[in-house]
C-alpha cells in the first residue's frame, strides 16, 4: 500500500474513473494531498491493554517491513477506538463521509483486508485488476448525525441507527504509536 494506490482507490470510491483523472491528478498534486483516507488499525499499546492479552491480536497484525517502507502512507494511520473497552476489532469497515458538513456518505463492512490484492489496482492498460475476491455489504445513502454536543457521530441508514463496533470520529496515530506487528 502506498499513496499512489490510495489516491486511485479514493477516486474510485467517489465514483471517478481513475484512468480518466490519472494524468491531471498526478500532474497537479503531491503524493498525499488527494487522499482523505484514514486507515484505522489498532496500536501495539491497544493489544497490550486488551483484556485477553496478546491472543487478541494474533490474527490482526501487519508486517513491520510494510509499515516501515519508504512509501507506506503512515500519515493516513488513525486510531480505531472500539466501543467495548479493552477489546480489539477484526471487522473490516470503511466509512465515507462526504459533503461540506460531512453529513452524508456510505458504509462498507466486509472481509476485505486493506491490500491491493483485495481491492484491486490499475495496470498498464489502466483497467482494474483483481486477484482476490471477498464478500462485503455496501450501505449507500447513510446520514451522519452529530451526537453528544458534537463530540460524537452516529451513522443512520434508512432511519435506523447503524450500530458500528467503533467510534466514527477518527484520531491520527500519536507520535509514539505503531501498529501491532505480532509474529508471522
Amino acid at each position: 500500500m502506498d499513496y499512489t494506490w490510495l489516491r486511485e482507490f479514493y477516486l474510485c470510491a467517489h465514483g471517478i474513473e481513475p484512468r480518466l483523472m490519472r494524468k491531471y491528478v498526478f500532474d497537479h498534486s503531491t503524493p498525499n494531498d488527494m487522499v482523505d483516507v484514514g486507515i484505522a488499525f489498532h496500536t501495539q499499546a491497544q493489544v497490550d491493554a486488551c483484556r485477553y492479552g496478546k491472543q487478541c491480536g494474533q490474527f490482526i497484525m501487519t508486517k513491520r517491513s510494510k509499515y516501515e517502507a519508504r512509501d507506506f502512507p503512515r500519515g493516513a494511520m488513525v486510531r480505531t477506538e472500539p466501543l467495548h473497552k479493552d477489546t480489539l476489532l477484526h471487522a473490516k469497515a470503511m466509512v465515507a463521509q462526504v459533503g461540506v458538513e460531512q453529513d452524508k456518505g456510505w458504509v462498507y463492512v466486509g472481509s476485505h483486508n486493506c491490500t491491493r490484492a483485495a481491492w484491486g489496482t490499475l495496470y498498464k492498460d489502466e483497467l482494474p485488476y483483481f486477484n482476490n475476491y471477498e464478500f462485503g455489504v455496501l450501505l449507500s445513502g447513510v446520514q451522519f448525525k452529530k451526537v453528544g454536543g458534537g463530540k460524537g457521530v452516529r451513522a443512520v441508514w434508512k432511519e435506523s441507527a447503524l450500530e458500528l463496533p467503533f467510534q466514527v470520529v477518527w484520531r491520527p496515530y500519536y507520535r509514539e504509536d505503531v501498529p501491532y506487528f505480532g509474529t508471522f
